[in-house]
């Protein structure tokens, strides 16, 4: 669940060609983000927090985005994110 900037960073380096590498981040400042992501060598970031779509506009990678899902009122939501993924995560 947790991993050091410098061990991710050695492992995305041995990786083969065509492999997607994605972190994994909740409720960071999109300043760390960034900084993780660039020095990592990712490609994407997974955001779990509460960010809004202005934030996810900030990455400079491309950004999947999960959402808690309770109703259609909250499905009707997404459609203002513009994101390159999107993951359900429903709530009873």
């Amino acid at each position: 669940r947790s991993v050091t900037m410098k061990l991710v960073r050695e492992i995305v380096l041995e990786l083969p060609p065509f492999i997607d590498t994605v972190g994994v981040f909740v409720d960071e400042t999109a300043e760390q983000i960034n900084k993780i992501a660039d020095y990592c060598n990712l490609d994407m970031v997974q955001l779990h927090g509460g960010e809004s779509p202005t934030f996810c506009k900030r990455m400079r990678r491309r950004v999947i985005k999960a959402f808690r899902v309770k109703d259609m009122k909250s499905v009707k939501k997404l459609s203002k994110v513009h994101v390159n993924g999107l993951i359900w995560d429903p709530v009873s």
